[in-house]
């Protein structure tokens, strides 16, 4: 018969130990797992599901409390994360659990593919849907700025604002815009700025990847800026960068900058009106008209100055082409024209003399008692008495 053992020990002393043997030698470690039969949280708030991997399963716990601080991704049954924890026995059942402590998605393919299940989800339930955005004003007088400390975009959108000139009351309200505590701090300077009550909120941080921008993806932000009741332009990362926030604000930039120039924009046009506007007053003002009429009185006087000189130099002028005149039409020059003229004249009139003609031998033939000289013989009759004129006399003579 064997000897008594010992030191014996009760069920639950048993399972104590065991507790604590785990605790000291395995701790806090990280396991690498696919989340199996999740399903979100028990009535109690508590998160109940399972680890496992190809080769084993093991229960998982996440507490209430510590899941409002970690869980900042929307956890689905399938996805392979990464969770930070310890193992504990629960000695009423005698079963090994695992405490988790900590938990995020695995990769960057998980992230989008966490990204794309939350951003259906948010789509189903018409967070995204235009009829719930809310009108930006065109003119904005106060506008609270949401960005990190320091940063690029908060130096971007404080230049864009100040090269606008628009008449905007610019507040800052400064947050950490990435990390595990990025998500509570936006949240929280959001809180700030509507108690505020600005015209326009600008949600804004630099580019980043996927993970530096995750904190713009999260759920909680996400609702928060849906319920928000004064418009928000949200200028998230750069141009390729996109965030659920972008989908669920009431404006979209593309760039910090971009968000500041858009609200400063409405101001572009009345600054310009007010400008042209200015610049007619002062062309209507007594000083202009004073200025005007001042000008007018210097050119008048300019232009008396110089008139006698220009009356004197046109009558020199005159009297020039008048002399000039007087020489081609003096009275020699006159005579002479007239002797040339005369002359033309006599030697036409020489050519058309008759009596050079009966010089010349021809003869005038005229029939007696008639005018004018026979041009045909047929135009003289018989017995018709004619007259007929020579160079020295005339004969007369009888037609047969």
């Amino acid at each position: 018969m064997s000897s008594s053992p010992d030191e014996v020990l009760s069920v639950a002393s048993a399972l104590e130990m065991a507790r604590n043997a785990l605790d000291s030698k395995v701790g806090l470690v990280w396991i690498e797992a696919e989340l199996f039969q999740y399903s979100g949280p028990h009535a109690s708030g508590h998160y109940y599901f399972k680890l496992r991997d190809q080769d084993a399963t093991v229960n998982a716990i996440m507490w209430r409390g510590k899941a409002a601080r970690i869980l900042n991704f929307d956890a689905q049954d399938g996805m392979q994360v990464l969770v930070q924890g310890r193992f504990d026995i629960y000695s009423p059942r005698g079963s090994l659990s695992f405490q988790v402590e900590a938990m995020q998605p695995l990769g960057v393919g998980s992230l989008a593919q966490q990204f794309e299940l939350l951003k259906q989800r948010l789509l189903s339930e018409g967070l995204f849907e235009a009829d719930n955005k809310l009108p930006v004003p065109v003119r904005p007088r106060r506008v609270v700025v949401i960005t990190g400390q320091g940063s690029a975009a908060c130096a971007d959108i404080v230049s864009s604002f100040e090269e606008s000139e628009a008449p905007i009351d610019i507040t800052l309200c400064y947050s950490l815009v990435q990390g595990a505590q990025a998500v509570d701090d936006l949240i929280d300077a959001l809180r700030t700025a509507v108690k505020l009550q600005p015209d326009v909120i600008l949600l804004s941080r630099g580019g980043g990847s996927l993970e530096d921008l995750w904190s713009f993806n999260e759920e909680k932000l996400v609702r928060a800026i849906a319920a928000c009741e004064i418009p928000i332009v949200s200028a998230v990362g750069h141009e390729i960068d996109t965030t659920l926030c972008d989908f669920v604000a009431d404006y979209r930039a593309i760039t910090p900058t971009a968000g500041a120039q858009f609200i400063a924009s409405g101001w572009l046009d009345s600054l310009q009106q007010l400008s042209s506007l200015r610049h007619r007053l002062l062309a209507q003002s007594p000083q202009s008209a004073m200025q005007r009429l001042r000008n007018r009185f210097h050119q008048a006087e300019s232009r008396l100055a110089q008139a006698p000189i220009d009356a004197l130099a046109q009558a020199k002028a005159k009297l020039l082409r008048c002399a000039n005149s007087l020489l081609h039409t003096g009275p020699a020059v006159v005579l002479a024209d007239y002797q040339a003229r005369c002359r033309t004249l006599g030697a036409r009139l020489a050519v058309a003399n008759p009596q050079q003609l009966l010089d010349r031998g021809y003869a005038l033939v005229q029939v007696e008692g008639q005018e004018g000289y026979l041009r045909k013989a047929s135009e003289a009759k018989s017995n018709a008495k004619l007259l007929i004129q020579l160079s020295d006399g005339e004969l007369r003579a009888t037609v047969e």
